[in-house]
């Protein structure tokens, strides 16, 4: 997996497919090596701002290993997240769209926890 480039299109638009999904919450146990992927190629990228997008992912994924995940935790690294990417995205700039998708994702499935 890569942090950037067309490799990543299909692993993003799994991504984001499993965020609009109603049972976010009792995705943790499969989502856990999904989000720690993300997080190990993240961390290989030089941008800083994907390695602040790695370290809030650990956050969740540490979130979603217990058995009752807490909501509201959840949904706040879920929005961390969100404005992670997006301030991501524009450094990026216009090849940024799939990484704009993706914070409105993150934002949609915090919302979903209210």
């Amino acid at each position: 997996m890569q942090a950037s480039g067309s490799e990543n299109t299909p692993q993003l638009n799994a991504t984001v497919q499993a965020l609009q999904s109603a049972d976010l919450l009792q995705q943790g146990p499969q989502a856990q090596q999904y989000i720690r992927e993300w997080a190990q190629a993240l961390r290989r990228s030089t941008n800083t701002q994907l390695s602040d997008i790695a370290s809030e992912l650990d956050r969740l994924n540490d979130l979603l290993q217990t058995a009752s995940p807490d909501k509201d935790r959840v949904r706040q690294s879920l929005q961390t997240l969100a404005e992670y990417t997006e301030r991501a995205a524009e450094s990026i700039g216009a090849s940024s769209g799939d990484m704009q998708q993706l914070s409105h994702a993150l934002n949609g499935a915090a919302n979903q926890l209210r």
